[in-house]
Protein backbone atom coordinates (compact mmCIF):
# COMPACT_ATOMS: atom_id res chain seq x y z
CA UNK A 1 0.00 0.00 0.00
CA UNK A 2 2.65 2.24 1.10
CA UNK A 3 4.80 1.87 -2.10
CA UNK A 4 1.80 3.35 -4.37
CA UNK A 5 1.90 6.53 -2.78
CA UNK A 6 4.11 9.04 -4.61
CA UNK A 7 7.50 9.50 -3.21
CA UNK A 8 7.09 12.82 -1.78
CA UNK A 9 4.11 11.45 0.51
CA UNK A 10 6.22 8.43 1.54
CA UNK A 11 9.25 10.81 2.60
CA UNK A 12 6.43 12.56 4.39
CA UNK A 13 4.62 9.59 6.46
CA UNK A 14 8.37 8.56 7.68
CA UNK A 15 9.42 11.76 8.23
CA UNK A 16 6.00 12.43 10.46
CA UNK A 17 6.43 9.15 12.05
CA UNK A 18 10.14 9.70 13.15
CA UNK A 19 9.18 12.95 14.50
CA UNK A 20 6.33 11.24 16.53
CA UNK A 21 8.62 9.25 18.19
CA UNK A 22 11.04 11.80 18.88
CA UNK A 23 8.79 14.40 20.21
CA UNK A 24 6.89 12.06 21.90
CA UNK A 25 10.07 10.86 23.99
CA UNK A 26 10.87 14.34 24.36
CA UNK A 27 7.56 15.18 25.71
CA UNK A 28 7.48 12.28 28.28
CA UNK A 29 11.26 13.17 29.19
CA UNK A 30 10.14 16.94 30.05
CA UNK A 31 7.50 16.08 31.72
CA UNK A 32 9.54 13.60 33.85
CA UNK A 33 12.25 15.72 34.52
CA UNK A 34 9.69 18.66 35.54
CA UNK A 35 8.02 16.40 37.93
CA UNK A 36 11.37 15.43 39.12
CA UNK A 37 12.01 18.99 39.36
CA UNK A 38 9.42 19.98 41.49
CA UNK A 39 9.38 16.93 44.00
CA UNK A 40 13.36 18.07 44.74
CA UNK A 41 12.15 21.42 45.56
CA UNK A 42 9.49 20.59 47.67
CA UNK A 43 11.82 18.11 49.65
CA UNK A 44 14.26 21.13 50.14
CA UNK A 45 11.72 22.66 51.85
CA UNK A 46 10.38 20.77 54.05
CA UNK A 47 13.93 19.09 54.79
CA UNK A 48 14.31 22.91 55.79
CA UNK A 49 11.38 23.62 57.62
CA UNK A 50 11.85 19.65 59.50
CA UNK A 51 15.80 20.41 60.45
CA UNK A 52 14.52 23.97 62.26
CA UNK A 53 11.05 22.53 64.22
CA UNK A 54 13.18 20.55 67.13
CA UNK A 55 15.16 23.62 67.97
CA UNK A 56 11.58 25.82 67.61
CA UNK A 57 10.16 22.98 69.54
CA UNK A 58 12.62 23.53 72.50
CA UNK A 59 12.93 26.80 72.94
CA UNK A 60 9.16 27.44 72.93
CA UNK A 61 7.55 23.86 73.63
CA UNK A 62 4.03 24.34 72.35
CA UNK A 63 4.35 26.39 69.53
CA UNK A 64 3.05 24.47 66.84
CA UNK A 65 -0.57 24.07 68.79
CA UNK A 66 -0.56 27.59 68.98
CA UNK A 67 0.33 28.44 65.42
CA UNK A 68 -2.68 30.06 63.39
CA UNK A 69 -2.69 28.67 59.97
CA UNK A 70 -3.70 30.81 57.02
CA UNK A 71 -4.89 27.61 55.05
CA UNK A 72 -5.34 24.81 56.94
CA UNK A 73 -5.03 21.88 54.02
CA UNK A 74 -1.88 23.50 52.61
CA UNK A 75 0.68 22.17 55.20
CA UNK A 76 0.94 20.30 58.14
CA UNK A 77 3.76 20.58 61.46
CA UNK A 78 4.51 17.99 64.22
CA UNK A 79 6.93 16.82 66.72
CA UNK A 80 6.77 12.90 67.50
CA UNK A 81 8.36 11.05 70.56
CA UNK A 82 9.97 7.67 69.94
CA UNK A 83 7.39 6.09 71.37
CA UNK A 84 4.75 7.31 68.78
CA UNK A 85 3.63 10.03 71.51
CA UNK A 86 3.07 13.46 69.28
CA UNK A 87 4.88 16.09 71.39
CA UNK A 88 3.58 19.28 69.28
CA UNK A 89 1.63 19.72 66.28
CA UNK A 90 -0.20 22.32 64.40
CA UNK A 91 -4.04 22.37 64.97
CA UNK A 92 -5.02 20.96 61.72
CA UNK A 93 -2.64 17.44 62.40
CA UNK A 94 -4.76 14.14 62.70
CA UNK A 95 -2.29 12.52 65.24
CA UNK A 96 -3.29 9.18 64.61
CA UNK A 97 -3.24 9.15 60.93
CA UNK A 98 0.27 10.90 61.04
CA UNK A 99 2.09 8.50 63.36
CA UNK A 100 0.51 5.30 61.30
CA UNK A 101 1.87 7.34 57.65
CA UNK A 102 4.97 7.75 59.46
CA UNK A 103 4.96 4.00 61.07
CA UNK A 104 6.02 5.11 64.75
CA UNK A 105 6.81 3.00 66.65
CA UNK A 106 7.13 -0.01 64.34
CA UNK A 107 10.36 1.70 62.27
CA UNK A 108 12.50 4.61 63.51
CA UNK A 109 11.60 6.80 60.64
CA UNK A 110 15.37 8.23 59.89
CA UNK A 111 15.12 10.97 56.97
CA UNK A 112 11.80 9.54 55.69
CA UNK A 113 9.75 11.08 52.53
CA UNK A 114 6.57 9.52 51.23
CA UNK A 115 3.10 10.72 50.24
CA UNK A 116 0.46 10.14 51.93
CA UNK A 117 -3.39 10.97 52.23
CA UNK A 118 -4.33 12.61 55.77
CA UNK A 119 -7.62 13.73 56.83
CA UNK A 120 -8.42 17.19 56.28
CA UNK A 121 -6.35 17.62 52.98
CA UNK A 122 -7.95 17.66 49.90
CA UNK A 123 -5.22 16.81 47.83
CA UNK A 124 -2.14 14.00 48.55
CA UNK A 125 0.66 15.67 51.26
CA UNK A 126 4.61 14.83 50.59
CA UNK A 127 5.92 14.19 54.30
CA UNK A 128 9.62 14.43 55.74
CA UNK A 129 10.51 12.98 58.83
CA UNK A 130 13.83 13.81 60.40
CA UNK A 131 15.92 12.85 63.89
CA UNK A 132 14.95 16.17 65.96
CA UNK A 133 17.15 14.96 69.00
CA UNK A 134 16.45 13.22 72.01
CA UNK A 135 15.03 10.46 69.85
CA UNK A 136 12.33 12.45 68.49
CA UNK A 137 10.94 13.06 64.65
CA UNK A 138 10.08 16.02 63.70
CA UNK A 139 7.50 15.82 60.46
CA UNK A 140 6.91 18.42 57.89
CA UNK A 141 4.57 18.17 55.09
CA UNK A 142 2.76 20.04 52.49
CA UNK A 143 -0.01 19.14 50.13
CA UNK A 144 0.47 18.40 46.46
CA UNK A 145 -1.89 20.42 44.64
CA UNK A 146 0.25 23.15 43.31
CA UNK A 147 2.52 20.40 42.12
CA UNK A 148 -0.10 18.43 40.55
CA UNK A 149 -1.62 21.87 38.71
CA UNK A 150 1.77 22.90 37.57
CA UNK A 151 1.87 19.39 36.36
CA UNK A 152 -1.48 19.09 34.93
CA UNK A 153 -0.53 22.65 33.02
CA UNK A 154 2.19 21.27 31.22
CA UNK A 155 0.58 17.90 30.32
CA UNK A 156 -2.25 20.05 28.64
CA UNK A 157 0.19 22.68 27.30
CA UNK A 158 2.51 19.47 25.82
CA UNK A 159 -0.99 17.90 24.12
CA UNK A 160 -2.14 21.23 22.60
CA UNK A 161 1.37 22.03 21.31
CA UNK A 162 2.80 18.51 20.20
CA UNK A 163 0.14 17.80 17.53
CA UNK A 164 0.37 21.55 15.88
CA UNK A 165 4.44 21.17 16.23
CA UNK A 166 4.24 17.64 13.97
CA UNK A 167 1.00 18.84 11.75
CA UNK A 168 3.72 22.29 10.67
CA UNK A 169 6.63 19.80 10.69
CA UNK A 170 4.52 17.61 8.33
CA UNK A 171 3.45 20.34 6.25
CA UNK A 172 6.97 21.39 5.85
CA UNK A 173 8.25 18.02 5.08
CA UNK A 174 5.87 17.99 2.10
CA UNK A 175 7.26 21.14 0.73
CA UNK A 176 10.72 20.27 1.35
CA UNK A 177 10.40 16.88 -0.46
CA UNK A 178 8.60 18.62 -3.35
CA UNK A 179 11.08 21.13 -3.51
CA UNK A 180 14.18 18.49 -3.44
CA UNK A 181 12.27 16.22 -6.07
CA UNK A 182 11.15 19.24 -8.08
CA UNK A 183 14.40 19.07 -10.31
CA UNK A 184 13.96 15.12 -11.22
CA UNK A 185 10.71 16.58 -12.36
CA UNK A 186 11.78 18.66 -14.78
CA UNK A 187 14.01 15.76 -15.67
CA UNK A 188 11.35 13.38 -16.60
CA UNK A 189 9.88 15.51 -18.58
CA UNK A 190 12.74 16.92 -20.57
CA UNK A 191 13.69 12.94 -21.08
CA UNK A 192 9.77 12.81 -22.00
CA UNK A 193 10.43 14.78 -25.18
CA UNK A 194 13.87 13.48 -25.80
CA UNK A 195 13.98 11.38 -29.09
CA UNK A 196 15.76 8.61 -30.60
CA UNK A 197 16.51 11.24 -33.45
CA UNK A 198 19.99 13.13 -32.64
CA UNK A 199 19.58 16.61 -32.53
CA UNK A 200 20.42 19.16 -29.85
CA UNK A 201 18.06 18.09 -26.70
CA UNK A 202 19.50 17.03 -23.90
CA UNK A 203 19.37 16.97 -20.16
CA UNK A 204 20.07 20.23 -18.02
CA UNK A 205 23.12 19.63 -16.20
CA UNK A 206 23.69 21.33 -12.73
CA UNK A 207 26.76 23.35 -11.48
CA UNK A 208 26.84 21.68 -8.36
CA UNK A 209 28.28 18.46 -7.48
CA UNK A 210 25.81 16.41 -6.47
CA UNK A 211 22.94 13.26 -7.11
CA UNK A 212 20.78 15.41 -9.19
CA UNK A 213 23.85 16.08 -11.64
CA UNK A 214 25.53 13.32 -11.74
CA UNK A 215 22.20 11.63 -12.75
CA UNK A 216 21.61 14.20 -14.84
CA UNK A 217 25.17 13.68 -16.62
CA UNK A 218 24.57 9.87 -16.89
CA UNK A 219 21.12 9.85 -18.34
CA UNK A 220 22.90 12.39 -21.26
CA UNK A 221 25.30 9.85 -21.63
CA UNK A 222 22.44 7.13 -22.10
CA UNK A 223 20.74 9.30 -24.38
CA UNK A 224 23.89 9.43 -26.83
CA UNK A 225 24.35 5.72 -26.69
CA UNK A 226 20.45 4.91 -27.70
CA UNK A 227 21.07 7.43 -30.42
CA UNK A 228 24.46 5.97 -31.47
CA UNK A 229 22.81 2.57 -31.10
CA UNK A 230 19.62 4.01 -33.20
CA UNK A 231 22.17 6.07 -36.01
CA UNK A 232 24.16 2.55 -36.26
CA UNK A 233 20.75 0.66 -36.68
CA UNK A 234 19.34 3.16 -39.49
CA UNK A 235 22.77 3.36 -41.20
CA UNK A 236 23.09 -1.00 -40.79
CA UNK A 237 19.03 -1.19 -42.40
CA UNK A 238 19.93 1.72 -45.07
CA UNK A 239 22.99 -0.06 -45.72
CA UNK A 240 21.77 -3.79 -46.44
CA UNK A 241 18.94 -2.10 -48.29
CA UNK A 242 21.15 -0.72 -50.71
CA UNK A 243 23.21 -3.94 -50.79
CA UNK A 244 20.42 -6.19 -51.26
CA UNK A 245 18.96 -4.38 -53.81
CA UNK A 246 22.01 -4.44 -56.63
CA UNK A 247 21.83 -8.26 -56.30
CA UNK A 248 17.68 -9.01 -56.25
CA UNK A 249 17.61 -6.31 -59.04
CA UNK A 250 20.32 -7.84 -61.50
CA UNK A 251 18.58 -11.27 -60.50
CA UNK A 252 15.16 -9.68 -61.71
CA UNK A 253 17.02 -8.33 -64.41
CA UNK A 254 18.48 -12.32 -65.53
CA UNK A 255 14.98 -13.90 -64.72
CA UNK A 256 12.98 -11.33 -67.06
CA UNK A 257 15.63 -12.30 -69.68
CA UNK A 258 15.29 -15.77 -69.55
CA UNK A 259 11.39 -15.45 -69.88
CA UNK A 260 11.60 -13.70 -73.27
CA UNK A 261 10.77 -16.17 -75.58
CA UNK A 262 13.11 -15.23 -78.31
CA UNK A 263 16.18 -16.17 -76.51
CA UNK A 264 18.47 -19.33 -77.23
CA UNK A 265 19.28 -21.95 -74.59
CA UNK A 266 22.64 -20.91 -74.50
CA UNK A 267 21.21 -17.69 -73.44
CA UNK A 268 18.75 -18.77 -71.01
CA UNK A 269 21.46 -20.91 -69.57
CA UNK A 270 23.62 -18.46 -69.27
CA UNK A 271 20.98 -16.23 -67.25
CA UNK A 272 20.15 -18.83 -65.16
CA UNK A 273 24.09 -19.38 -64.15
CA UNK A 274 24.23 -15.69 -63.43
CA UNK A 275 20.68 -16.06 -61.35
CA UNK A 276 22.81 -18.55 -59.52
CA UNK A 277 25.44 -16.32 -58.21
CA UNK A 278 23.70 -13.67 -57.69
CA UNK A 279 21.28 -15.71 -55.23
CA UNK A 280 24.70 -17.17 -53.73
CA UNK A 281 25.85 -13.58 -53.10
CA UNK A 282 22.47 -13.10 -51.25
CA UNK A 283 22.70 -16.43 -49.39
CA UNK A 284 26.36 -14.84 -48.32
CA UNK A 285 24.90 -11.29 -47.33
CA UNK A 286 21.94 -13.03 -44.92
CA UNK A 287 24.83 -15.48 -43.58
CA UNK A 288 26.89 -12.57 -42.68
CA UNK A 289 24.12 -10.50 -41.59
CA UNK A 290 23.14 -12.97 -39.23
CA UNK A 291 26.33 -13.36 -37.75
CA UNK A 292 26.80 -9.71 -37.06
CA UNK A 293 22.99 -9.68 -35.47
CA UNK A 294 23.96 -12.71 -33.45
CA UNK A 295 26.95 -11.50 -32.32
CA UNK A 296 25.37 -8.10 -31.55
CA UNK A 297 22.62 -9.80 -29.44
CA UNK A 298 25.83 -11.88 -27.62
CA UNK A 299 24.35 -14.82 -29.35
CA UNK A 300 27.04 -15.74 -31.50
CA UNK A 301 27.49 -19.98 -31.01
CA UNK A 302 31.42 -20.55 -30.19
CA UNK A 303 32.70 -24.02 -29.22
CA UNK A 304 36.21 -22.83 -27.55
CA UNK A 305 38.34 -25.61 -27.83
CA UNK A 306 42.47 -25.92 -27.94
CA UNK A 307 43.43 -25.79 -31.47
CA UNK A 308 46.58 -26.27 -33.71
CA UNK A 309 47.26 -22.47 -35.04
CA UNK A 310 49.38 -23.55 -37.73
CA UNK A 311 47.12 -26.00 -38.77
CA UNK A 312 44.18 -23.73 -39.03
CA UNK A 313 46.60 -21.06 -41.13
CA UNK A 314 47.84 -23.92 -43.71
CA UNK A 315 43.88 -25.04 -43.94
CA UNK A 316 43.33 -21.45 -45.13
CA UNK A 317 46.58 -20.88 -47.14
CA UNK A 318 45.64 -24.06 -49.61
CA UNK A 319 41.94 -22.95 -49.89
CA UNK A 320 43.31 -19.81 -51.46
CA UNK A 321 46.41 -20.91 -53.09
CA UNK A 322 44.57 -21.40 -56.45
CA UNK A 323 42.57 -18.16 -56.55
CA UNK A 324 45.97 -16.36 -56.17
CA UNK A 325 47.81 -18.10 -58.70
CA UNK A 326 45.79 -17.13 -61.02
CA UNK A 327 46.64 -13.60 -60.32
CA UNK A 328 50.23 -14.26 -60.14
CA UNK A 329 50.29 -14.16 -57.02
CA UNK A 330 51.22 -16.65 -53.69
CA UNK A 331 49.83 -17.71 -50.27
CA UNK A 332 52.06 -18.45 -47.33
CA UNK A 333 52.76 -19.55 -43.97
CA UNK A 334 55.08 -18.09 -41.44
CA UNK A 335 54.34 -19.98 -37.63
CA UNK A 336 56.22 -21.91 -35.54
CA UNK A 337 55.11 -25.16 -34.47
CA UNK A 338 52.95 -25.94 -31.32
CA UNK A 339 51.27 -22.67 -30.95
CA UNK A 340 48.32 -23.42 -29.43
CA UNK A 341 44.98 -21.55 -29.50
CA UNK A 342 42.07 -21.43 -27.09
CA UNK A 343 39.12 -20.53 -30.09
CA UNK A 344 36.23 -21.94 -32.33
CA UNK A 345 37.53 -23.28 -34.93
CA UNK A 346 35.45 -22.74 -37.88
CA UNK A 347 34.72 -18.85 -36.58
CA UNK A 348 38.60 -18.42 -36.85
CA UNK A 349 38.66 -19.94 -39.72
CA UNK A 350 36.49 -18.32 -41.41
CA UNK A 351 38.03 -14.61 -40.02
CA UNK A 352 41.40 -15.63 -41.37
CA UNK A 353 39.88 -16.52 -44.49
CA UNK A 354 38.59 -13.03 -44.72
CA UNK A 355 41.53 -11.28 -44.07
CA UNK A 356 43.43 -13.21 -46.40
CA UNK A 357 40.53 -12.74 -49.34
CA UNK A 358 40.66 -9.11 -47.90
CA UNK A 359 44.63 -8.85 -48.65
CA UNK A 360 44.21 -10.67 -52.46
CA UNK A 361 41.27 -8.28 -53.31
CA UNK A 362 43.24 -4.87 -52.18
CA UNK A 363 46.71 -5.81 -51.79
CA UNK A 364 49.32 -6.70 -54.02
CA UNK A 365 52.46 -9.02 -54.06
CA UNK A 366 53.07 -11.97 -51.47
CA UNK A 367 50.24 -12.61 -49.07
CA UNK A 368 51.76 -14.29 -45.78
CA UNK A 369 49.65 -15.87 -42.76
CA UNK A 370 51.98 -15.35 -39.69
CA UNK A 371 51.30 -16.52 -36.33
CA UNK A 372 53.05 -15.79 -32.80
CA UNK A 373 52.18 -16.85 -29.12
CA UNK A 374 52.48 -14.23 -26.24
CA UNK A 375 49.80 -13.09 -26.78
CA UNK A 376 48.69 -15.32 -29.45
CA UNK A 377 48.24 -13.65 -33.12
CA UNK A 378 47.59 -14.07 -36.12
CA UNK A 379 48.50 -11.51 -38.71
CA UNK A 380 47.70 -11.62 -42.69
CA UNK A 381 50.36 -9.76 -44.54
CA UNK A 382 50.56 -8.40 -48.12
CA UNK A 383 52.41 -5.42 -50.30
CA UNK A 384 49.67 -3.16 -50.61
CA UNK A 385 48.73 -0.16 -49.11
CA UNK A 386 45.77 2.01 -47.75
CA UNK A 387 44.46 3.22 -44.56
CA UNK A 388 45.07 1.88 -41.59
CA UNK A 389 42.60 2.70 -39.59
CA UNK A 390 39.79 1.09 -37.41
CA UNK A 391 36.96 2.52 -39.71
CA UNK A 392 37.67 -0.52 -41.63
CA UNK A 393 36.61 -2.57 -39.42
CA UNK A 394 32.92 -0.79 -39.57
CA UNK A 395 30.09 -2.38 -41.40
CA UNK A 396 29.55 -1.58 -45.13
CA UNK A 397 33.06 0.67 -45.36
CA UNK A 398 34.65 0.14 -48.40
CA UNK A 399 37.49 2.70 -47.47
CA UNK A 400 38.92 4.35 -50.97
CA UNK A 401 39.29 1.31 -52.90
CA UNK A 402 36.08 0.02 -54.34
CA UNK A 403 37.47 -2.98 -56.43
CA UNK A 404 35.96 -6.06 -56.82
CA UNK A 405 32.50 -4.39 -55.04
CA UNK A 406 31.06 -6.64 -52.39
CA UNK A 407 29.56 -5.72 -48.79
CA UNK A 408 32.06 -3.92 -46.69
CA UNK A 409 31.26 -6.72 -44.17
CA UNK A 410 34.25 -8.65 -44.11
CA UNK A 411 36.79 -7.19 -41.41
CA UNK A 412 33.50 -6.38 -39.27
CA UNK A 413 33.21 -10.40 -38.69
CA UNK A 414 36.43 -10.39 -38.18
CA UNK A 415 36.13 -7.93 -35.62
CA UNK A 416 32.68 -9.98 -34.62
CA UNK A 417 34.74 -13.06 -34.03
CA UNK A 418 37.70 -11.61 -32.42
CA UNK A 419 35.68 -9.45 -29.95
CA UNK A 420 33.17 -12.86 -29.22
CA UNK A 421 36.41 -14.71 -28.29
CA UNK A 422 37.27 -12.17 -26.01
CA UNK A 423 40.20 -10.89 -28.33
CA UNK A 424 40.90 -7.92 -30.73
CA UNK A 425 41.18 -7.34 -34.41
CA UNK A 426 43.31 -4.34 -35.91
CA UNK A 427 45.33 -2.94 -38.98
CA UNK A 428 48.67 -1.06 -39.69
CA UNK A 429 50.66 -0.32 -42.80
CA UNK A 430 54.32 0.88 -42.51
CA UNK A 431 56.91 1.29 -45.18
CA UNK A 432 54.63 -0.46 -48.04
CA UNK A 433 53.20 -3.20 -45.93
CA UNK A 434 49.84 -3.51 -44.84
CA UNK A 435 48.82 -6.11 -41.79
CA UNK A 436 45.62 -6.92 -40.59
CA UNK A 437 45.97 -9.16 -37.41
CA UNK A 438 43.56 -11.09 -34.57
CA UNK A 439 44.93 -11.01 -31.27
CA UNK A 440 43.41 -13.99 -29.08
CA UNK A 441 43.42 -15.65 -25.60
CA UNK A 442 46.21 -18.84 -25.01
CA UNK A 443 44.98 -21.68 -24.57
CA UNK A 444 46.36 -23.86 -21.52
CA UNK A 445 48.89 -26.76 -22.12
CA UNK A 446 49.75 -24.63 -25.14
CA UNK A 447 52.38 -26.89 -26.48
CA UNK A 448 53.65 -30.67 -26.22
CA UNK A 449 53.22 -34.16 -27.50
CA UNK A 450 49.24 -33.86 -26.33
CA UNK A 451 48.76 -30.83 -28.42
CA UNK A 452 50.43 -32.21 -31.32
CA UNK A 453 48.31 -35.18 -30.93
CA UNK A 454 45.28 -33.10 -30.50
CA UNK A 455 45.94 -30.83 -33.52
CA UNK A 456 46.54 -33.91 -35.85
CA UNK A 457 43.01 -35.51 -35.04
CA UNK A 458 41.36 -32.24 -35.41
CA UNK A 459 43.18 -31.96 -39.02
CA UNK A 460 41.96 -35.33 -39.95
CA UNK A 461 38.03 -34.34 -38.47
CA UNK A 462 39.10 -31.06 -41.17
CA UNK A 463 39.77 -32.94 -44.15
CA UNK A 464 36.91 -35.01 -43.48
CA UNK A 465 34.67 -32.16 -43.72
CA UNK A 466 36.17 -30.50 -46.39
CA UNK A 467 35.38 -33.35 -48.61
CA UNK A 468 31.78 -32.52 -48.38
CA UNK A 469 31.85 -28.61 -49.81
CA UNK A 470 32.33 -27.43 -53.04
CA UNK A 471 35.54 -27.67 -54.91
CA UNK A 472 38.77 -25.75 -53.71
CA UNK A 473 38.58 -23.00 -56.78
CA UNK A 474 34.44 -22.31 -56.35
CA UNK A 475 35.40 -21.93 -52.08
CA UNK A 476 37.90 -19.76 -52.77
CA UNK A 477 36.06 -17.18 -54.85
CA UNK A 478 33.28 -17.07 -52.91
CA UNK A 479 35.45 -16.30 -49.68
CA UNK A 480 36.94 -13.95 -52.19
CA UNK A 481 33.82 -12.24 -52.54
CA UNK A 482 32.37 -12.36 -49.30
CA UNK A 483 35.67 -11.59 -47.23
CA UNK A 484 37.66 -9.13 -49.20
CA UNK A 485 34.96 -6.21 -49.44
CA UNK A 486 36.07 -3.99 -47.34
CA UNK A 487 38.67 -1.81 -48.98
CA UNK A 488 41.15 0.35 -47.88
Amino acid sequence: MTRSLPIRVRLTVAFTATLVVLLGALAVLVYTRHAAGLDDAIDQGLAARAGELGAIEARQPGVLARAHLPEADETLEAVIAADGRVIDATPNTDAVALVRAIGIPAGHPGGVRLEATLPGFDHPVRLLAAPAGAGAVAVSATALADRDEALASLRGELLIATPFVILGAALLAYLFAAAALRPVELLRRRAATVSAVPGDERLPVGGADDELTRLAATLNEMIDRLRGAAERERRFAADASHELRTPLALLRTELDLALDGERSRAELVAALHSASEETERLIALADDLLLLARADDQRLALRPEPIDAVGLAQRVADRFRRPAAQDGRSVTVAAPAGLQVLVDAAALERAVANLVANALQHGRGEVVIEASPAPPQLRVHDQGDGEASDELFRRFHRGRSRAGGGSGLGLAIVAAIAEAHGGTAGVAAADGRFTAWIALPAAPGGSGAGGEARAERRELQHRDRRRHREPEQRVGADQQHRGGDDGR
